[in-house]
């Protein structure tokens, strides 16, 4: 089946300029090379991968001990944590009851699954444009009986977009909660911040679960898994050993996870060397903890953000 899925994106996407397809273990991939940046994504997922403007350090972390092995997400990048986000028993009681306990892994199924590349295009040199669909029908999964069309739409340049939609194509309303699991690349994770969290409430999920709120600019200096809530406004990842911004901008979201897995638990993840915490932060855009989703029939639901890169 890999081969003849090759054979078919090559003969509909391979010509195109700054477009080649990859075969990366068991894994195909879409690279991407344009006037203005380079970016890799997975058809696995639809994850991206890599995303770095010409001349400027990498904004997108990728553990270099993934396995690339079917069925099992990169380590990094950005997976798509849907229709639940984290463990599903930590999740609101309506999300819950939809799906059965005993068969759902953490941050839900779409990561595993092999999405449809529906298009590439470049209206610009600077711009590539890729759309990416997982299209589940009723009663075709048993973790997700509700009928449903995911679509992921990533702008490759100057800037970097992406926007996952959600449509309810079933006769019933459900809920979901997920996240863009953004990992970013920094020089040092002693010489970050983070602004625009301040004055935010949080759950913190480190140890026993308890809330708190931010006060002044995070630093990082532990292991962090929080939620924040309230953040429909931009953040800023500041990093001084690599002197620059980088702009996070939401929709569709009002809430931000933030997680670095710190030394001890570096330990225990898979695809994670044990120093590998150093050189990255996640700042997830997010429908978690209350921030849940409910779709009604026909409707849809617009999950995404944009990040641009400034000098410091």
């Amino acid at each position: 089946m890999a081969d003849s899925l090759h054979r078919a994106l090559y003969s509909r996407f391979e010509k195109l300029p700054g477009v080649r397809l990859e075969q990366v273990g068991e894994l195909l991939a879409v690279g991407i090379e344009n006037d203005s940046a380079s970016a890799l994504v997975f058809l696995q997922g639809a994850q991206l991968a890599h995303y770095q403007r010409h001349g400027e350090h990498p904004v997108i972390w990728l553990s270099p001990h993934c396995d690339y092995r079917r069925g099992t997400p990169l380590r990094g990048g950005v997976p798509l944590c849907w229709p639940w986000f984290g463990d599903l028993a930590s999740n609101p009681l309506a999300i819950r009851r939809q799906v059965p306990l005993h068969i759902a892994g953490a941050h839900g199924f779409a990561r595993n699954r092999l999405w449809r590349l529906e298009s590439v295009e470049r209206p610009r040199g600077d711009l590539t444009r890729l759309v990416l669909s997982l299209n589940l029908e009723e009663r075709q999964e048993d973790a997700w009986p509700v009928a449903t069309a995911l679509q992921l739409t990533l702008e490759i340049g100057q800037r970097l977009k992406l926007a996952l939609e959600i449509t309810n194509r079933s006769a019933q309303a459900f809920f979901f909660s997920g996240a863009l699991h953004s990992y970013y690349a920094v020089s040092d994770i002693d010489r970050v911040s983070v602004q625009g969290l301040e004055r935010m409430t949080y759950v913190d999920s480190v140890g026993e679960r308890r809330y708190g709120r931010q006060r002044g600019l995070l630093h990082i200096d532990r292991e962090v898994d929080r939620i924040y809530h309230g953040t429909w406004s931009p953040l800023k990842l500041i990093d001084h050993g690599w002197r620059r911004v980088l702009l996070i901008s939401p929709e569709g979201s009002d809430s931000s996870v933030i997680w670095n897995p710190w030394v001890d638990k570096s330990r225990r993840l898979s695809h994670f060397a044990d120093g590998a915490f150093r050189e990255m932060l996640c700042i997830e855009t997010a429908n978690a903890g209350d921030d849940f989703v409910v779709l009604q029939p026909s409707q849809r639901h617009r999950l995404g953000f944009t990040l641009r890169c400034k000098p410091l």
